[in-house]
């Protein structure tokens, strides 16, 4: 919706309406930070009364509202504030504190926000109003990432997307493309990510893709199997993997195992996971980054080029490729400026590690950023599957914990 203009954007929402005819259950919707009209084109037409959030006003209703379901206040928040802001803004916060004000103190209350609610600029705000009022949880989405975090003592649940990363793969923390169920029973709220494919989804609790996995390392997954008996298997690598049931939800069963990932080269390797209940068979494997100083022999079939865009760079910084030198990032190189650092064939091994390093460490150390970073190969751009393609990352001299940014490259 934001890089089309209004003549364009109802056709995106009749094909989702056209979709979302055949599911059964109702729906609640709130908007994300894509569905405001022609924010994102240029020079858009802003008195258009379907500019901004004015068709998903025709089409939808209100932006942020509040329902009662089976005895639990549900309240859908509206994230995005135009020109573009993560923030609930004055006219939402006073209606969430005048809507508050219906709700009796004990009623079980859940919170709906496309946006992460911690990091909204008027997170404080909205803390505030929930203060001693009786919030089983929160749910967000907009990251990508499965996680749980905080706002002050209520839990906050983010999701992954149902498209993953943009529909090219799972989301960015190697969980998959998927949805969340959520069980609310008295004051008691259960909820886990699954998988959007087969008929008992799996998904990933721990760990996530976000980290190099080194040498033994636990996991546990979920399968959404209703309460009727599944068989869960695991391999790593291709190798099986033991694994037993940990305990269940009404709805879903949760599984733990150890990988040993010294068994696997250094590279991508894939721990899968099949579950079959009945005649149902369904699938799910998550890549990890492994390292464990066991190097697979690899010849490049041709060099690569190392790319990054990088910001408010004021010293010269060196890039090590695989531990030696590969080049600099010069001294106030321009703002966003794209640097190119050949790699010959010779030099490439089946998993690179890029460190980009502050020239200067110390009270005065040198400060900025790069990202994306690449590395382009046999017609290919590679990324570190822990990150998303466009993630810039933070390189601060002044903070030993930031003083260099390591980055993984897994050839073909």
């Amino acid at each position: 919706m934001d890089t089309v203009p209004p003549e364009k954007a109802q056709a995106q929402y009749d094909r989702y309406l056209a979709a979302a005819a055949a599911f059964e259950l109702p729906l609640f919707h709130l908007p994300g930070n894509h569905e405001h009209v022609a924010f994102n084109t240029p020079n858009p037409d802003t008195s258009h009364p379907l500019y901004g959030k004015g068709l998903y006003r025709r089409v939808f209703g209100p932006p942020y509202y509040s329902w009662a379901w089976a005895g639990v206040h549900c309240v859908a928040l509206d994230g995005t504030s135009l020109p573009y802001q993560e923030r609930l803004g004055t006219n939402q916060l006073a209606w969430l504190a005048a809507d508050l004000k219906r709700v009796p103190a004990d009623r079980p209350i859940l919170l709906f926000c496309h946006q992460s609610l911690p990091s909204l600029r008027d997170a404080k705000q909205v803390a505030a109003l929930l203060k001693d009022r009786r919030v089983l949880g929160a749910f967000c989405g907009h990251l990508h990432r499965t996680f749980t975090t905080r706002l002050d003592e209520i839990p906050v649940y983010h999701s992954g997307a149902m498209s993953g990363a943009w529909w090219s793969g799972p989301n960015i923390d190697g969980t998959p493309q998927g949805f969340r169920v959520v069980r609310v029973k008295g004051a008691s709220l259960t909820t886990a990510y699954f998988s959007r494919e087969g008929d008992t989804p799996i998904s990933i609790m721990a760990p996530l893709a976000t980290e190099v996995q080194v040498g033994e390392v636990a996991f546990e997954a979920v399968v959404l199997d209703f309460g009727r008996e599944v068989a869960l298997s695991a391999a790593f690598n291709g190798q099986p993997v033991a694994l037993a049931q940990d305990g269940r939800d009404e709805l879903w069963s949760r599984w733990r195992g150890t990988m040993d990932t010294r068994q696997a080269f250094d590279g991508d390797r894939a721990l899968s996971f099949t579950a079959r209940q009945g005649e149902a068979v369904s699938r799910y494997a998550i890549r990890y980054l492994v390292e464990n100083g066991r190097p697979q022999t690899y010849q490049a079939a041709a060099p690569a080029t190392l790319a990054m865009q990088v910001r408010g760079v004021d010293g010269a910084s060196p890039v090590l490729f695989n531990g030696e030198p590969c080049g600099m990032i010069p001294a106030g190189t321009t703002n966003e400026c794209v640097l190119t650092f050949p790699v010959d064939a010779t030099r490439l091994a089946k998993l690179n590690r890029v460190t980009i390093r502050a020239g200067k460490l110390g009270r005065d150390g040198d400060r900025f950023s790069v990202g994306p970073v690449w590395l382009a190969y046999a017609g290919k751009k590679l990324h570190d599957l822990r990150y998303a393609s466009f993630e810039r990352h933070a390189v601060a001299g002044q903070d030993p914990a930031r003083a260099e940014k390591v980055l993984y490259f897994c050839l073909p």
